[in-house]
Protein backbone atom coordinates (compact mmCIF):
# COMPACT_ATOMS: atom_id res chain seq x y z
CA UNK A 1 0.00 0.00 0.00
CA UNK A 2 1.05 3.33 -1.00
CA UNK A 3 1.25 6.65 0.68
CA UNK A 4 -1.49 7.72 -0.64
CA UNK A 5 -3.76 5.23 0.05
CA UNK A 6 -2.57 4.89 3.58
CA UNK A 7 -4.01 8.69 3.65
CA UNK A 8 -7.32 7.51 1.93
CA UNK A 9 -7.62 4.77 4.15
CA UNK A 10 -6.99 7.16 7.14
CA UNK A 11 -9.19 9.73 6.32
CA UNK A 12 -12.24 7.30 6.01
CA UNK A 13 -11.31 6.15 9.41
CA UNK A 14 -11.25 9.13 10.57
CA UNK A 15 -14.74 10.27 9.12
CA UNK A 16 -16.21 6.96 10.20
CA UNK A 17 -15.15 7.51 13.71
CA UNK A 18 -16.15 11.02 13.89
CA UNK A 19 -19.73 9.53 12.85
CA UNK A 20 -19.37 7.14 15.55
CA UNK A 21 -18.64 9.49 17.91
CA UNK A 22 -21.86 11.73 16.63
CA UNK A 23 -24.07 8.81 16.69
CA UNK A 24 -24.69 8.89 13.22
CA UNK A 25 -22.56 5.66 12.14
CA UNK A 26 -23.55 5.55 8.13
CA UNK A 27 -23.41 9.36 7.83
CA UNK A 28 -20.01 9.60 6.77
CA UNK A 29 -20.46 7.60 3.58
CA UNK A 30 -21.72 10.75 2.18
CA UNK A 31 -19.44 12.94 3.45
CA UNK A 32 -16.36 11.12 2.18
CA UNK A 33 -18.00 10.87 -1.55
CA UNK A 34 -18.49 14.50 -1.48
CA UNK A 35 -14.85 15.21 -0.64
CA UNK A 36 -13.98 12.78 -3.15
CA UNK A 37 -16.35 14.86 -5.76
CA UNK A 38 -14.88 18.07 -5.00
CA UNK A 39 -11.34 16.69 -5.40
CA UNK A 40 -10.70 17.22 -1.58
CA UNK A 41 -10.71 12.98 -0.74
CA UNK A 42 -10.42 9.78 -2.59
CA UNK A 43 -12.73 7.13 -1.49
CA UNK A 44 -10.46 4.21 -0.60
CA UNK A 45 -12.46 1.61 -2.46
CA UNK A 46 -12.66 3.39 -5.21
CA UNK A 47 -10.55 0.95 -7.79
CA UNK A 48 -12.51 1.15 -11.18
CA UNK A 49 -13.01 -2.48 -11.37
CA UNK A 50 -15.47 -5.05 -10.05
CA UNK A 51 -14.24 -6.47 -6.82
CA UNK A 52 -11.60 -9.73 -7.94
CA UNK A 53 -13.53 -11.79 -5.16
CA UNK A 54 -16.91 -11.57 -6.71
CA UNK A 55 -15.61 -12.00 -10.04
CA UNK A 56 -13.76 -15.15 -8.94
CA UNK A 57 -16.67 -16.09 -7.57
CA UNK A 58 -19.15 -15.51 -10.79
CA UNK A 59 -16.21 -17.35 -12.61
CA UNK A 60 -16.37 -20.74 -10.12
CA UNK A 61 -20.51 -20.47 -10.58
CA UNK A 62 -21.03 -19.96 -14.11
CA UNK A 63 -23.50 -18.88 -16.48
CA UNK A 64 -26.11 -20.29 -14.97
CA UNK A 65 -26.87 -17.00 -12.64
CA UNK A 66 -27.70 -15.08 -16.38
CA UNK A 67 -31.02 -13.23 -15.96
CA UNK A 68 -31.30 -13.85 -11.72
CA UNK A 69 -32.17 -10.92 -9.67
CA UNK A 70 -29.11 -9.57 -7.71
CA UNK A 71 -28.90 -6.81 -4.95
CA UNK A 72 -25.76 -5.05 -4.41
CA UNK A 73 -25.12 -3.64 -0.63
CA UNK A 74 -23.18 -0.56 -0.35
CA UNK A 75 -22.98 -0.23 -4.33
CA UNK A 76 -20.38 2.69 -4.13
CA UNK A 77 -19.28 3.98 -7.78
CA UNK A 78 -21.33 0.51 -9.02
CA UNK A 79 -18.23 -1.49 -10.15
CA UNK A 80 -19.41 -4.84 -8.99
CA UNK A 81 -23.15 -3.81 -10.07
CA UNK A 82 -21.99 -3.40 -13.54
CA UNK A 83 -19.97 -6.39 -13.46
CA UNK A 84 -23.16 -8.17 -12.94
CA UNK A 85 -25.37 -6.52 -15.13
CA UNK A 86 -22.93 -7.49 -18.28
CA UNK A 87 -23.30 -10.96 -17.08
CA UNK A 88 -27.42 -10.99 -17.32
CA UNK A 89 -28.40 -10.49 -14.13
CA UNK A 90 -30.83 -8.00 -13.37
CA UNK A 91 -29.53 -5.55 -10.62
CA UNK A 92 -31.02 -3.33 -8.04
CA UNK A 93 -27.96 -1.17 -6.42
CA UNK A 94 -27.68 0.82 -3.41
CA UNK A 95 -25.75 3.19 -1.74
CA UNK A 96 -26.44 5.29 1.56
CA UNK A 97 -24.79 8.12 0.29
CA UNK A 98 -26.59 10.06 -2.54
CA UNK A 99 -23.27 11.47 -4.17
CA UNK A 100 -22.14 7.62 -4.89
CA UNK A 101 -25.71 6.94 -6.45
CA UNK A 102 -24.88 9.88 -8.54
CA UNK A 103 -21.53 9.65 -9.73
CA UNK A 104 -22.08 5.73 -10.43
CA UNK A 105 -25.06 7.20 -12.81
CA UNK A 106 -23.02 9.15 -14.36
CA UNK A 107 -20.00 6.98 -15.03
CA UNK A 108 -22.49 4.17 -16.51
CA UNK A 109 -24.98 5.88 -18.88
CA UNK A 110 -27.45 3.99 -19.96
CA UNK A 111 -26.95 1.11 -17.38
CA UNK A 112 -29.53 -1.28 -16.90
CA UNK A 113 -28.99 -1.49 -13.34
CA UNK A 114 -31.26 0.34 -11.31
CA UNK A 115 -29.18 2.60 -8.81
CA UNK A 116 -31.50 3.71 -5.89
CA UNK A 117 -30.07 5.45 -2.40
CA UNK A 118 -31.15 3.54 0.45
CA UNK A 119 -30.05 2.78 3.61
CA UNK A 120 -29.05 -0.77 4.47
CA UNK A 121 -30.42 -0.29 8.44
CA UNK A 122 -34.12 0.47 6.64
CA UNK A 123 -34.59 -1.74 3.74
CA UNK A 124 -38.06 -1.39 1.61
CA UNK A 125 -40.06 -4.63 2.82
CA UNK A 126 -40.55 -5.00 -0.82
CA UNK A 127 -36.78 -5.97 -1.11
CA UNK A 128 -37.44 -8.91 0.99
CA UNK A 129 -37.13 -12.30 -0.54
CA UNK A 130 -36.70 -10.86 -3.97
CA UNK A 131 -33.28 -11.15 -4.82
CA UNK A 132 -31.37 -14.25 -5.97
CA UNK A 133 -28.35 -13.08 -5.18
CA UNK A 134 -27.37 -10.52 -2.45
CA UNK A 135 -23.60 -9.14 -2.49
CA UNK A 136 -22.29 -7.43 0.50
CA UNK A 137 -18.46 -6.39 -0.24
CA UNK A 138 -17.18 -4.20 2.45
CA UNK A 139 -19.64 -2.49 3.33
CA UNK A 140 -20.36 -4.06 6.85
CA UNK A 141 -16.64 -3.86 8.01
CA UNK A 142 -15.86 -0.70 8.52
CA UNK A 143 -18.96 -0.17 10.99
CA UNK A 144 -18.39 0.14 14.07
CA UNK A 145 -20.22 -1.57 17.34
CA UNK A 146 -24.01 -2.05 17.42
CA UNK A 147 -24.66 -0.85 13.63
CA UNK A 148 -22.48 -3.44 12.31
CA UNK A 149 -24.83 -6.16 14.07
CA UNK A 150 -27.84 -4.21 12.61
CA UNK A 151 -26.64 -4.25 9.29
CA UNK A 152 -25.90 -8.20 9.18
CA UNK A 153 -29.46 -8.45 10.76
CA UNK A 154 -30.76 -6.63 7.85
CA UNK A 155 -28.82 -9.27 5.42
CA UNK A 156 -30.36 -11.67 7.37
CA UNK A 157 -34.04 -11.48 7.57
CA UNK A 158 -36.32 -14.19 7.48
CA UNK A 159 -37.31 -14.60 3.26
CA UNK A 160 -33.65 -13.33 2.30
CA UNK A 161 -31.82 -15.66 0.66
CA UNK A 162 -28.33 -16.71 1.64
CA UNK A 163 -25.46 -14.96 0.13
CA UNK A 164 -23.36 -17.94 -0.91
CA UNK A 165 -23.16 -21.43 0.41
CA UNK A 166 -20.34 -21.82 3.17
CA UNK A 167 -17.77 -23.39 1.06
CA UNK A 168 -17.98 -20.02 -1.11
CA UNK A 169 -17.82 -18.20 2.14
CA UNK A 170 -14.91 -19.91 3.39
CA UNK A 171 -12.96 -19.00 0.53
CA UNK A 172 -13.55 -15.50 0.19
Amino acid sequence: MDADEDRARLRARQLAAEAAATGDETGWFETLYREAEAGVSVVPWADGAPNPHLVEWFADAGPDLAGKRALVVGCGLGYDAEFLASHGFEVTAFDIAPSAITAAKQASPGSAVDYVTADLLDLPSSWTGLFDLVVEIYTVQPLYGPVRARALAALHKPGRPRRFPASDRARH
